[in-house]
């Protein structure tokens, strides 16, 4: 070989590659380029394509078995000599397998005159590589390197077999095959591979067999067999080797027992069966969740929202949101796509519920669920959500709410909680520095209209009064019903003139409007603005004047008071 050789030295250790290189340059034969990375590797192939790659077991980003098959992806051919820090068997087995034409363990690099033998094993690799056909070097490679690899197979922990095509008669069989199924080696050579395997599987095995070909020349499957009279399960790969005419000549099948995993898989299979038995025993719906994700589900949260299974529920998991109701304190649709765990925070203990409201398809009101967040474990991210049914409950609760909060006949703030919101309007305008006022106004000659129409038209009245005014006002505007047929409206960041202003146009309104019966009706209305460090009732008091005072000076007016005495 005359030519100068391209030579690749793929390592990530820097020392290593200078040592070769040194080596390597003293024979004047080789152009070298050096790669000690994936992305280093693919560059130099495609600026200068080696006629040979020495390439290190480890990389930093990536094996040499790894980067071998990419090569190979990728339509690179150059025979690889494979540097390894291990030197042993199964390392070595697991090199040859993968295709390598040879293996150089690191610590040969410094005996005396390797850089003879070095040279030796590059030109060689790269004479067969030249001299043999694409189409049957995995089988020359392998009759080659028969002796050693066959060394190196019989003490290796895997179960290894090759058997021929025709009738399945065994060719060989590793140490530990042996000793695994109990078989002296003479017993089983030149018998059919599958009386190792219970009837029960033969079909099976000869399917997956029988379906290698030159476009699929590997096959995987997992059977059950006898070993030391135990039922022992097998992953087995088996390869078929190839004629030069593209017919099988033999196959390779190796074997790994994996009756611990099949084991350890059938108990998560039982635990699993027994946690969804005791899930689907809950009334309450329940999840298992980490916040990308569900994991488990009962029966009950899938027929609540119409799921048939859990798989249909991952399909249709937008489902959840659409039928979350958006009502105030409780958990908002739009947090659903997370299952509302993002809602979760280090301020929120264990056991902690929220609100979440749902609408079932056909359902005229929602119904109310209170959601518990418990951690499954301090090492995970799971939760468990579980949602207990308070729809009584919370109704009652709103009915209770909306009787302390709001008059009954008309149905804006009572008295009670006018004076609540008094006291925080209040607050906030002396934290803000910003102005309030109040519109007290009552209804005038009510008791004539009682008198004459009777007290069911007095409540259409009122009833009418309230709803007319509250489309009428602001509404940030609060409006409640001080008693009978007196009323307020409580206007924050809002000055007395503006109050005022507010005020005639209720007044007009109401005089303009045509109420049932009755047809006209008109109120008077006091005006005042709050003064700092007035307590509520005094502020009140001041707008209760006001409003007497227009009642003195005709009614149906308007009547602002600026300080107890004045008016603006």
């Amino acid at each position: 070989m005359d030519k100068m050789i391209n030579l690749l030295i793929a390592d990530d250790d820097r020392f290593i590659r200078r040592s070769l290189v040194k080596m390597l340059d003293r024979h004047g034969k080789f152009r070298i380029s050096e790669a000690e990375d994936r992305a280093t590797v693919f560059r130099s192939i495609t600026e200068s394509p080696p006629d040979c790659i020495l390439m290190d077991y480890f990389m930093s980003d990536i094996t040499g078995l790894e980067l071998m098959r990419m090569l190979k992806a990728e339509g690179v051919a150059a025979p690889v000599i494979m540097l390894t820090g291990q030197g042993d068997d199964a390392t070595a087995a697991a090199i040859l397998k993968a295709g390598a034409y040879d293996y150089i363990p690191k610590k040969r690099l410094s005996e005396q005159d390797f850089s003879e033998t070095l040279t030796t094993m590059i030109t060689g690799a790269i004479s067969r590589h030249e001299a043999v056909k694409e189409s049957d070097r995995a089988q020359i490679a392998l009759q080659l390197s028969e002796a050693r690899y066959r060394g190196l197979i019989e003490n290796s922990p895997i179960l290894i077999a090759r058997f021929f095509p025709e009738d399945y008669t065994v060719s060989f069989i590793n140490d530990y095959f042996c000793k695994y199924f109990n078989v002296e080696r003479f017993e089983i050579l030149g018998e059919n591979v599958l009386n190792l395997i219970p009837r029960s599987n033969h079909e099976k095995s000869m399917q997956n067999i029988n379906g290698i070909t030159g476009d699929n020349s590997v096959a995987r499957f997992e059977i059950k067999t006898i070993a030391h009279g135990d039922l022992r399960w097998q992953l087995w790969t088996v390869q078929g080797i190839f004629h030069e005419d593209g017919t099988i000549a033999e196959y390779q099948a190796m074997g790994e027992d994996i009756t611990s995993l099949k084991q350890t898989q059938k108990q998560l299979m039982e635990q699993k069966r027994y946690l969804q038995s005791i899930l689907d025993s809950q009334d309450n719906m329940i999840i298992v969740a980490d916040r990308e994700k569900i994991h488990e589900v009962n029966i009950s949260f899938l027929q609540f929202f119409g799921f048939y299974s859990p798989d249909d529920m991952m399909k249709n998991i937008g489902r959840i949101s659409e039928m979350t109701v958006e009502v105030e304190g409780c958990l908002k649709p739009g947090e659903a796509k997370s299952l509302w765990l993002n809602a979760l925070n280090a301020e929120m203990s264990a056991e902690e519920y929220r609100l979440v409201a749902f609408r079932q398809e056909g359902a005229e009101n929602p119904r109310f669920f209170s959601v518990t967040f418990r951690p499954l474990s301090i090492e995970s991210e799971l939760y468990v959500l579980e949602f207990s049914d308070v729809t009584a409950l919370e109704e009652r609760s709103r009915e209770f709410e909306t009787r302390a909060n709001y008059d009954a006949l008309t149905h804006i703030f009572n008295r009670r909680r006018f004076l609540e919101l008094l006291e925080h309007g209040i607050s906030s305008a002396k934290r803000l520095n910003h102005e309030l006022s109040i519109v007290f106004f009552d209804i005038d000659h009510f008791k004539k209209i009682n008198d004459t129409y009777g007290h069911n038209t007095g409540d259409d009245v009122l009833r009418a009064l309230a709803s007319l005014v509250s489309a009428t006002i602001r509404r940030t505007d609060i409006f409640a019903r001080w008693g009978g047929e007196e009323f307020l409206v409580l206007l924050e960041s809002t000055s007395i003139e503006n109050a005022a202003r507010m005020a005639e146009k209720l007044r007009k309104a109401i005089m303009e409007y045509e109420f049932p019966e009755v047809k006209q009706v008109t109120c008077s209305f006091g005006v005042t603005a709050y003064l700092p460090g007035e307590k509520g009732d005094t502020f009140i008091s001041r707008a209760d004047s006001a409003l007497y005072r227009a009642k003195e000076s005709g009614r149906n007016r308007v009547i602002g008071i600026r300080k107890k005495s004045g008016e603006c």
